[in-house]
């Protein structure tokens, strides 16, 4: 009763920075983290939790049997217990000798052992967790006895450990390092898992006063060395390692009822607070631009309000964090999934359920129902086109169901350390599946995450002389949304020197017309990019011409900044435009009709996919010139044969038709009917776009 009449107090002071000791926090008995006392006794009193309780208890021997490790030395960065020829996991065959199970090779390297202590690690600090809440069920003393050994081990052994990092840096010159582990966002989530197993103890009698006093000093140690050097990781405070640092100053404070700790987390100079403010976009989105590590701090995040809500803080009421659920849902494909965007994976906001349930439960929104308790494969909430403008993301959709169709555009912040050059990049999403994908970051494991996956030409963009783009932030000229369709027009002017790109993309049904335009100040090598999924089987004139080609080297355009990752390169010979018919697994066709300048060649191969082992077509178109414009109209009705005719008509006024990256007519015979757009890519120009004859 004492906490909750403490609550609104604390509600009318936390947004102007109020201290933790201000608020007068009350500390209730252990246990009071993961799981207050009374919340464990209706878990014991609740028969049908019986078999659940049992399983950890079960568990809890499993451990006692096998016995617990404890490294004696640092751990190293826990991607290097990986095959840097595959990117596999590494198993171990001894403490010393470390097997590749996909190629069979043996590493016995220091860096490789010291990562298997990084796993030992992380295998105990979850152990010590199961074995505390097995006696915080079972009041069975065993239990607490040995996490309460482990514990007075490791506050043992700390100060011992030197400060190292992933880099091989030592002691004062690694000062973004930790001491157990290589970097300090895994002390900060050890942390929160010791901090968790020490209160569930806590209440045992077979610890002594002085015990006490031992272990929650070894768990404020932690802390205090990241809070030492937290300035170092990041001195704005917005990267997600501080985001886990904050989670584990709240744990720590609320396991030791330190309530210094827990002002730290919630409104100190890197706090919760500040991150809602600097950390998240207007969209809802983490500021990296990837949707990876915008779960990954939202995981921080709620660790962080699950501790707090202990000692009766609420923030359920904050819009900015209420965003950072209904952010991701924005970016969804009709089917739930989102693009892999910079450093990210593919991932289905159906399977993280557990995210939403919170969302729900915190924040009493349905909107969250859709993710908290999906249903199946049943269709998602429709959405709209619509510009996430924080971000800086073009979002076109039409269709409904299995004839929904959604493109994107990605124009806006490079995403800091996790960005990738690749301004204007696509991505299209049609016939229940992501066609054309950004790959995201494959592994960090393997030297393709740097020579591929961080390279413009790993993206569906302009790639200048076979160079990356430099990290920019491009912005938004035009965005429409009607009735017959919805358009985007985005500029990248930083991206190369003394280059301008522009891009626009108009989605109407089961129709996308992309339009690339690159001027340059100086003769440049030009290279469109398509990586698009499927099988290619031929490519034809638009009267069905069927084109021949010629097989060249490899290495046809150099060997680095992700060229020569391209394989089975082919030489389209065509200066005329070109059909393009990509064959999905399923049998349906894309049609994608390529509108060719007179200078330009195709070429065709293979990119690496989301993993080593996955070959994804692309498309090359190339021009040698100060200038290119790249025209492209995808039929993604799945039959490749929806768009019969597409043509380009100058202008009234206009002498000639090109350059066409100024402005022109584009008319398509889509399903017998014409659909015309008057295009104007000129700089200040009025209308970018305007519909002259509509297919409906």
């Amino acid at each position: 009763m004492v906490l909750r009449m403490l609550v609104a107090a604390i509600l009318c002071f936390i947004s102007y920075g109020m201290s933790a000791e201000e608020a007068r926090v009350i500390f209730p008995q252990h246990p009071r983290l993961a799981y207050t006392a009374k919340e464990i006794s209706a878990w014991r009193a609740d028969v049908s939790r019986t078999a659940e309780l049992i399983q950890i208890r079960d568990t809890a021997e499993k451990i006692l049997t096998r016995g617990l490790v404890i490294p004696k030395k640092e751990g190293d960065w826990i991607f290097y217990y990986a095959c840097p020829k595959d990117g596999s996991m590494l198993n171990a065959k001894s403490d010393k000798e470390h097997v590749c199970p996909r190629c069979g090779a043996i590493y016995t390297d220091e860096r490789v052992q010291a990562a298997y202590r990084t796993l030992l690690n992380n295998r105990l600090d979850s152990d010590l967790y199961k074995i505390a809440l097995a006696f915080a069920l079972t009041d069975d003393t065993r239990y607490a006895i040995l996490v309460r050994d482990s514990l007075l081990e490791l506050a043992r052994l700390y100060p011992t450990f030197q400060r190292h990092d992933r880099w091989g840096r030592k002691g004062p010159f690694a000062v973004v390092g930790g001491r157990r582990y290589a970097q300090h966002l895994d002390e900060a989530y050890s942390a929160i898992e010791l901090a968790k197993a020490y209160d569930l103890i806590a209440s045992s009698d077979s610890i002594s006063p002085e015990q006490h006093v031992t272990i929650e000093d070894f768990l404020k140690s932690i802390v205090k060395e990241i809070q030492k050097y937290e300035f170092f990781v990041d001195p704005q405070g917005i990267n997600n390692h501080i985001s886990w640092f904050n989670a584990a100053y709240a744990n720590v404070g609320i396991a030791t009822g330190d309530p210094s700790l827990l002002q730290e987390a919630i409104s100190g100079k890197f706090g919760l607070l500040h991150q809602l403010e600097k950390s998240v976009t207007s969209d809802g989105l983490w500021y990296e631009g990837t949707l990876a590590y915008h779960f990954y701090a939202l995981s921080a995040i709620e660790e962080l309000l699950r501790a707090a809500a202990r000692a009766g803080f609420d923030f359920s009421s904050n819009e900015r964090l209420k965003s950072m659920y209904l952010g991701p849902i924005k970016m969804a494909y009709p089917d739930g999934s989102v693009p892999a965007f910079h450093d990210s994976d593919p991932l289905n906001l159906r399977n993280w359920t557990s995210f939403y349930k919170f969302a729900l439960d915190y924040f009493h929104d349905p909107a969250f129902a859709q993710y908290a308790n999906p249903v199946g494969n049943a269709p998602v909430r429709e959405q709209k086109s619509a510009v996430l403008p924080g971000i800086g993301l073009a979002i076109l959709r039409s269709g409904s169901e299995r004839d929904a169709v959604c493109a994107m555009m990605d124009y806006g912040i490079h995403g800091g350390s996790h960005g990738h050059p690749d301004k204007l990049n696509i991505v299209v999403y049609a016939l229940g599946k992501e066609l054309v994908p950004d790959i995201g970051r494959i592994s960090y494991s393997v030297p393709e995450y740097e020579t591929w996956a961080r390279t413009t030409a790993a993206h569906n963009t302009v790639v200048i002389d076979r160079s990356n783009q430099a990290p920019c932030e491009g912005s938004l000229l035009f965005f429409r949304d009607t009735g017959s369709y919805s358009a985007a027009l985005c500029v990248a002017s930083k991206a190369y020197k003394n280059a301008l790109l522009k891009r626009m993309l108009v989605l109407t049904d089961g129709l996308l017309v992309d339009i690339y335009t690159v001027d340059s100040e100086n003769d440049s090598i030009i290279d469109w990019f398509l990586h698009i999924r499927g099988k290619s089987a031929t490519l034809s004139r638009s009267d069905g011409t069927i084109l021949s080609h010629t097989a060249i080297l490899q290495n046809f355009a150099g060997s680095n900044n992700g060229y020569q990752h391209l394989t089975d390169v082919v030489c389209w010979e065509t200066t005329a435009s070109a059909v393009i018919r990509m064959v999905q697994a399923d049998g349906k066709i894309i049609g994608i009709h390529a509108l060719q300048s007179p200078q330009s060649q195709i070429f065709t191969g293979y990119g690496i996919g989301y993993t080593l082992e996955e070959r994804i077509p692309f498309i090359m178109r190339r021009v040698a010139s100060r200038r290119g414009c790249f025209i492209t109209v995808y039929d993604l009705s799945g039959t490749g044969e929806a768009v019969s005719s597409i043509r380009i008509l100058p202008v009234s006024g206009q002498r000639n038709v090109l350059p066409m990256e100024r402005q022109f007519t584009l008319s398509i015979t889509h399903n017998g009917k014409e659909i015309a757009y008057r295009i104007d890519l000129r700089d200040g120009a009025r209308s970018p776009l305007v519909q002259i004859k509509s297919a409906r």
